[in-house]
């Protein structure tokens, strides 16, 4: 892991829960793509609790459509707040 990847986990890390804001300190990866490894760019990453982060995984219809529309408003948030600089 390179020191931008910790740095983008460590960043994804303080922010809230995209499901349902508490604390998330578990960053999940996110979009999903078959067959490419999850990368850690703040654009492969998106905060959630350990509790949601669990619910994704088992596939909970609740949280992944939560997921799906809170996770495009983030991305678009970190393009609008970073630009091009999201490595």
């Amino acid at each position: 892991m390179t020191s931008q990847d910790r740095a983008n986990r460590n960043w994804t890390r303080q922010q809230p829960c995209l499901i349902c804001t508490r604390p998330s300190g578990d960053p999940h990866h996110w979009p999903v793509r078959k067959g490419k490894g999850a990368g850690d760019s703040l654009l492969e990453m998106v905060p959630l609790c350990r509790k949601d982060h669990d619910l994704a995984h088992e596939g909970d219809h609740r949280v992944l459509n939560q997921l799906e529309e809170a996770g495009r408003i983030y991305h678009d948030y970190i393009r609008e707040v970073l630009g091009g600089n999201v490595d």
